[in-house]
């Protein structure tokens, strides 16, 4: 009968979650942590690597909670209109008046009004019993 304890031969436990992996992993497979420096060898540096980078003018007051400070207005304040004007198609929603014939609206006749049926008064509260 073997020794059930012989299943974690050869394992290691990550020291930041606790999780058993093969010995010798160089990464943890439960929470990624690296185990060796394996993924830090040295190379050799490519050219772009070694070409100086410009670097950005950075204003700290852009950062600040200073209530007195402006809005940065960026070069690209101009918008280019993307407004697309739409030639053709069978409807015109224009109103155009007609010469000598102004614009009329119409109301409900007045006798529609009186047509109302009288309220009725079911309950009042002021009958004092």
């Amino acid at each position: 009968m073997s020794d059930p304890l012989d299943a974690f031969i050869g394992a290691s436990i990550c020291p930041n979650c606790a999780v058993l992996a093969p010995e010798g992993s160089p990464r943890c497979p439960e929470c990624g942590t690296f185990h060796s420096s394996v993924h830090l060898e040295d190379r050799i540096p490519t050219a772009e690597d070694l070409k100086p980078h410009e670097p950005k003018v950075i204003d700290p007051t852009l950062y600040s909670l200073n209530p007195n400070t402006g809005i940065v207005v960026e070069g690209t304040s101009d918008v280019e209109d993307i407004t697309k004007k739409w030639q053709g198609g069978n409807t015109d929603f224009t109103i155009e008046e007609e010469e000598g014939r102004p614009i009329t609206t119409t109301s409900p006749p007045k006798s529609s009004i009186l047509d109302a049926p009288q309220f009725e008064v079911v309950m009042d509260d002021d009958d004092g019993e």
